[in-house]
């Protein structure tokens, strides 16, 4: 009778150390469950107030950047591209550094905005920089492994921090780089 107790003891033992190993499991997982839901969330309102950003900078902002993009001593360059739908020219102020066969943009808003979208589809734009003209072809959308090494240090940080406020943390900013067609005026890209 008391080995068939101690069966019973220990039965029931191993029934609650399971029920609780279980419900642990359980648990962990419901919590797991629930930051991840929580992170998603967080992760979408991010995207919305990102797609705010980008949507006020394009009616508000660029509209009054293009009065000194592209010229002498502006930060900004402009891409002048076809829309791929309408036809219709547009120009779109970007952060532009000057290459020796082109330039290179970074994208905070990722490669499906509009310009980059008509400049990958269409094959080329033109950029003005610094008060010249320079048509460009062969665009492609490049990671940060690959850009870093292409731009200078002061500018890569700028650009860095300036895209982690617009990207999600699961995403790098990612790059278009541009090959010049033409000849550069002499001294056009100094300090390239």
């Amino acid at each position: 009778m008391r080995s068939h107790d101690r069966a019973k003891d220990r039965m029931a033992v191993v029934t609650r150390w399971f029920a609780r190993f279980l419900s642990t499991i359980l648990l962990t997982f419901l919590g797991l469950a629930l930051v991840l839901l929580l992170f998603l969330i967080a992760l979408q309102k991010l995207r919305a107030f990102r797609d705010r950003v980008r949507q006020f900078n394009k009616r508000t902002l660029n509209p009054a950047v293009l009065n000194f993009a592209g010229h002498p001593s502006s930060p900004y360059a402009v891409v002048h591209h076809v829309g791929r739908r309408s036809g219709q020219t547009y120009s779109t102020p970007v952060s532009a550094r000057p290459m020796p066969d082109g330039f290179i943009i970074p994208l905070p808003y990722g490669s499906d905005v509009d310009w980059c979208r008509n400049v990958l589809a269409a094959g080329r734009c033109t950029i003005s920089w610094n008060g010249n003209d320079y048509p460009v072809d062969e665009p492609e959308v490049m990671d940060l492994a690959t850009v870093l090494p292409l731009v200078p240090l002061p500018r890569w940080r700028a650009w860095i921090w300036g895209g982690l406020l617009l990207r999600s943390p699961l995403r790098t900013v990612p790059y278009l780089r541009v090959k010049r067609l033409s000849v550069v005026p002499e001294g056009a890209i100094a300090g390239t």
